[in-house]
């Protein structure tokens, strides 16, 4: 089974680069689901969306694709309980209109950073992972 139509070899790709970083990946339930516009439905993606925000093991959540499905999530988000259970939030791409959506509406502080494809690169990572870090793992 594919995640949003890249390879299970992609997919581990990214995992162990992650994990490389000493994070643990997971995903959501509906991760996989697939429509005609390779993203879960709405419903789903929310699902998932909430289910990690709540979950206290999750501290991050990153973005597997951007693209315009985010906007269909918008006005369905609990920001209350983001704003009870803040996470680091990244991605980018039409990722933007979820992460400026959580900070003027929870008051959270999100990252326009890579997302969990951005990891697959095979090449030219190394600025970017440089940079992950820099921003999400030292206090200065």
């Amino acid at each position: 089974m594919q995640l949003y139509g890249f390879t299970e070899r992609d997919v581990q790709f990214a995992t162990s680069r992650l994990e490389s970083l000493g994070l643990t990946v997971s995903f959501g339930r509906w991760a996989r689901e697939c429509n005609a516009h390779l993203t879960a439905s709405p419903q789903h993606r929310l699902e998932d969306f909430h289910e990690a925000i709540a979950n206290p093991s999750v501290k991050a959540i990153l973005a597997v694709v951007g693209g315009i499905g985010a906007i269909q999530i918008l006005d369905e988000i609990d920001y209350e309980e983001i704003r009870s259970h803040p996470k680091i939030i990244c991605g980018y791409s039409d990722i933007g209109y979820l992460c400026n959506a959580i900070v003027a509406r929870a008051g959270v502080t999100t990252y326009y950073g890579p997302q969990f494809t951005t990891f697959m690169m095979r090449q030219g990572a190394e600025y970017m992972i440089h940079n992950f870090r820099q921003c999400l793992f030292t206090s200065s």
